[in-house]
């Protein structure tokens, strides 16, 4: 038997077993709700991880020209997230 919540329980499970899944998916859920921790990275650190390996991901720097700064990998680069430039 599949529920709304997407995690399949067999027909005939027992009370116990519904309580467990239960408490995990509200665990899940909650978890999914709270801030989520950024990794920070000087750009000499970010040099090493190569972007590729990295799609889509968000990282601080923490030495870039001008202070702190959020940048994203395109798979490419790591850009900056505000104008697109590449961290350097």
């Amino acid at each position: 038997m599949r529920r709304d919540t997407g995690i399949p329980i067999p027909s005939g499970a027992s009370q116990e077993l519904v309580a467990v899944v239960g408490a995990i998916e509200r665990f899940i859920i909650d978890r999914e709700k709270q801030p989520k921790l950024v990794p920070a990275y000087t750009r000499a650190q970010l040099a090493t991880l190569d972007p590729a390996d990295w799609v889509n991901c968000i990282v601080i720097c923490t030495d870039d020209h001008g202070g702190r700064c959020l940048a994203e990998s395109d798979g490419i680069n790591w850009l900056h997230c505000t104008d697109g430039t590449p961290v350097s």
